[in-house]
């Protein structure tokens, strides 16, 4: 078993390097930006590619946050990565022979590598969006392989209620996704999480699991961003509370204020939206109360567009 784990790496290693050595060396660099929580995060990724390695560098990065979307280094790692595996070689293993030729620089302090104590439970709200980054590093030197940014990260809908007076109680998470970007020769697929492998959830699954009845479920039509290929729609889903009493909604949503980008000339996609009762909610990463009959609205942002249409 030894000997196969290390002939599985060598091959995964050497797979790598082929289609890296593809590559011109030299210096590359792609940013992304991210609504934050009250203030905008700025991801600046310099890639730095040579024909034995490639190093990602995340120096000069918004700092770290008082809020839940700061991140860990393994997090940061890992998504760091996950493009290279979409760009180099898919097909292959991932284990220690692909991943020992990256190296993440990511300082200390800052929102992808944050310092204890510091509040980590949503991370995913800016570690889904380092892709984006990465490809449009690479999007000069790899046209044909690159994605435009997501509709990302998906979004976390968690519910909660309590009934005292029953001494009844419940609590469930539902996910959603919005449109993946798109790259040369393919549109952006509809609903897709990427780099997440979530699946939407479907609607006689979520109302078996919590007291809500959905009125909407539907593609976002227009929310993909224009291009030679289009990014993928968005999805709006819209729920209505049976509970009897107050039903707390915790949102982890992104891309409300800042649209997912294009890439190689392609346009953004739309930007989501939550809305209460009709009424936008003030701040899409919070708690929400809804009473019995109240309605909440979820718009999914677009994926961005490939190249000038």
């Amino acid at each position: 078993k030894r000997a196969n784990s290390i002939r599985a790496c060598s091959n995964s290693r050497w797979a790598a390097l082929r289609e890296l050595r593809r590559i011109p060396e030299g210096t590359y660099v792609g940013t992304v930006d991210s609504d934050g929580f009250d203030e905008r995060v700025s991801s600046r990724a310099t890639v730095t590619v040579r024909h034995d390695g490639v190093t990602v560098d995340y120096t000069g990065i918004t700092g770290q946050v008082r809020y839940g979307i700061n991140e860990t280094f393994n997090h940061t790692y890992a998504y760091s990565l996950y493009p290279f595996k979409c760009l180099l070689s898919p097909g292959i293993p991932n284990n220690d022979g692909f991943t020992r030729l990256f190296t993440v620089i990511a300082p200390e302090g800052t929102i992808v590598n944050a310092r204890p104590p510091a509040a980590v439970g949503a991370r995913h709200l800016i570690g889904h969006q380092l892709q984006a980054a990465v490809f449009e590093a690479l999007a000069p030197v790899l046209p044909d392989r690159v994605q435009a940014d997501s509709g990302t990260p998906l979004w976390s809908v968690l519910l909660r209620g309590v009934d005292p007076a029953k001494g009844t109680s419940f609590s469930t998470i539902l996910f959603f996704n919005g449109g993946m970007g798109a790259m040369r020769g393919r549109d952006g697929p509809p609903a897709s999480g990427f780099p997440a492998n979530i699946s939407n959830t479907p609607v006689e699954v979520a109302e078996s699991l919590a007291p809500v009845v959905f009125g909407t479920k539907r593609l976002a039509d227009g929310s993909g961003g224009d291009g030679e290929q289009r990014g993928g729609l968005g999805q709006v889903v819209s729920f209505t509370s049976r509970w009897p009493g107050r039903l707390r909604v915790s949102l982890l949503t992104d891309r409300t204020r800042v649209p997912a980008k294009g890439i190689l000339g392609g346009a953004p996609g739309r930007t989501g939206h939550v809305l209460l009762n009709g009424q936008p909610v003030a701040n899409p990463k919070s708690v929400v109360d809804m009473a019995e009959g109240d309605t909440l609205e979820l718009a999914l942002p677009g994926g961005g567009g490939y190249g000038r249409s």
